[in-house]
């Protein structure tokens, strides 16, 4: 019980003292959005639909994730897919995830419709798993 209150109170600390350039992000809203990597990722370009806390992630039409947008910070997010639940508990990626708990996203900045984010853990920020973009996309003229 203690060790869980324990981790809760340091993950609060490390996610409140986040950089102070980073405050200054903007928020992720809802609306659609090209996905794009731009770094240590092999993951293909997709179209990612968010609305009211949920989110929506499709690859040529079909929906490949899903699940919620949740706020941890002013700057950070955790997406909580409802389709992929099992965790890896074995190995190096077990070890992983029980050091430094689920990913995160870390929105870093805007220039007009694109916010840029790194994907990162929630207990250690100093680590980079990818970088990437957000494009909004806008419907009409």
């Amino acid at each position: 019980m203690k060790i869980i209150f324990i981790k809760r109170l340091v993950l609060m600390s490390i996610v409140t003292n986040v950089s102070p350039q980073a405050q200054d992000c903007p928020q992720i809203t809802d609306g659609k959005y090209s996905l794009r990597y731009t770094y240590n990722s092999a993951e293909k370009p997709s179209i990612l639909e968010i609305s009211k806390g949920s989110y929506r992630k499709l690859q040529n039409t079909k929906i490949v994730d899903s699940g919620n947008l949740i706020l941890v910070s002013y700057c950070l997010y955790i997406f909580k897919s409802s389709v992929y639940t099992s965790v890896d508990t074995a190995g190096v990626s077990g070890l992983i995830n029980r050091s430094f708990g689920a990913a995160c996203t870390e929105v870093s900045g805007s220039n007009m419709d694109t916010i840029f984010f790194r994907t990162t853990y929630c207990g250690n920020l100093r680590i980079t798993q990818n970088i990437g973009q957000l494009i909004k996309i806008k419907y009409g003229l």
